[in-house]
């Protein structure tokens, strides 16, 4: 049975109050920036770095291989629908469905990468951070 159920409700309160403040706290350890030693600044720098340099890289190629599959769904849509009715496709639009599939493929592909270096250099960032937090929170405790 939990202990909280039988308390009374004034104490039932003054406990959720505590716990409410105890989370405030923690959270407000989870954001605040630690000490960092020298090293884990320059990290840190580097790995800034490159999150600046593929963040903006990652969002041009996410939109450049939306906007080239919408192409290439409606070009094959078009295609589609000319050979059904029986009317001659123009040897320009087969060309572009050749290589089209080849750009998504590539544009997927170097979206992905710069993705993936974001992701790892933002969660880098985050354990070297998390780990002088942690470091702080025991040299506390110890003091």
């Amino acid at each position: 049975m939990d202990l909280k159920s039988k308390l009374s409700q004034k104490a039932f309160d003054s406990v959720s109050k505590l716990e409410a403040e105890i989370e405030k706290v923690i959270a407000s350890d989870r954001v605040r920036e630690p000490q960092l030693t020298a090293e884990e600044k320059q990290i840190i720098a580097r790995h800034e770095q490159v999150v600046a340099q593929y963040a903006p890289m990652q969002k041009k190629y996410s939109q450049q291989h939306e906007e080239a599959q919408a192409r290439l769904t409606e070009l094959q849509r078009i295609y589609s629908s000319l050979i059904l009715d029986g009317k001659e496709t123009p040897e320009s639009v087969a060309n572009i469905l050749v290589y089209l599939p080849v750009l998504v493929d590539v544009l997927s592909d170097v979206y992905q990468y710069a993705m993936r270096n974001v992701n790892t250099a933002n969660g880098q960032i985050n354990m070297i951070k998390k780990k002088a937090r942690e470091r702080e929170s025991v040299r506390i405790e110890n003091e």
